[in-house]
């Protein structure tokens, strides 16, 4: 597997599209905006993929997301975390807050009913990151990438999903059946990885 940078634009209408479509109030939100939201295109992918013959971004073949992937992608996120005062929201709109997943993980949050993966600050494993990954809901598969929020309650109001959604630094999504899109805001931030990192 390895990162490049791409500009083929179907793969950004694929990143609206599955904005738009997203279940949850938080990509909702996105969506309002995310037609003038302007990024350049990186993606996890196979080394031998050729982008510009890609006609399905949502092709999903074996119904089982690429473990290699996953921890490319925890890296990428690990890293982000690690420059300080970042945070991700994971969306995960199949689970509840009734699920042994939310009232004992205290990476869990909740506006209304809605649960999400809120990663902020240095201090967590990368086992724990790629953990929750593989643990949320797929299909769209969504992380929000923007700076990190005061406070430590596990309520969140609708107020501060908008907030996340008006300062987006980047956006990732899964494609593919073995691969993750990101649409980041090079203006803002750098893309949180270091290309040397993996093997050709």
């Amino acid at each position: 597997m390895v990162i490049r940078e791409v500009t083929e634009r179907s793969l950004e209408q694929y990143a609206i599209e599955q904005i738009k479509t997203g279940y949850t109030a938080l990509s909702n939100t996105v969506a309002q905006g995310i037609d003038t939201f302007r990024g350049r295109l990186f993606l996890i992918m196979p080394a031998g993929l050729e982008t510009n013959r890609v006609q399905y971004w949502d092709s999903d073949p074996g119904k089982v997301k690429q473990r290699e992937a996953d921890g490319i992608l925890a890296q990428v996120l690990g890293n982000y975390l690690n420059r300080g005062g970042n945070r991700v929201l994971i969306q995960d709109f199949e689970a509840r807050r009734t699920d042994p997943s939310f009232t004992d993980d205290p990476l869990r949050i909740s506006c209304l009913e809605e649960l999400y993966w809120e990663l902020q600050g240095t201090e967590i494993p990368l086992a724990k990151i790629e953990e929750c990954v593989r643990d949320a809901s797929c299909w769209p598969w969504i992380c929000y990438f923007r700076k990190e929020r005061r406070g430590k309650t596990r309520y969140i109001a609708h107020a501060d999903l908008e907030t996340a959604a008006a300062h987006l630094v980047g956006v990732g999504i899964q494609a593919l059946h073995d691969s993750y899109m990101f649409w980041w805001r090079t203006d803002l931030e750098p893309f949180p990885f270091n290309f040397a990192e993996l093997p050709d």
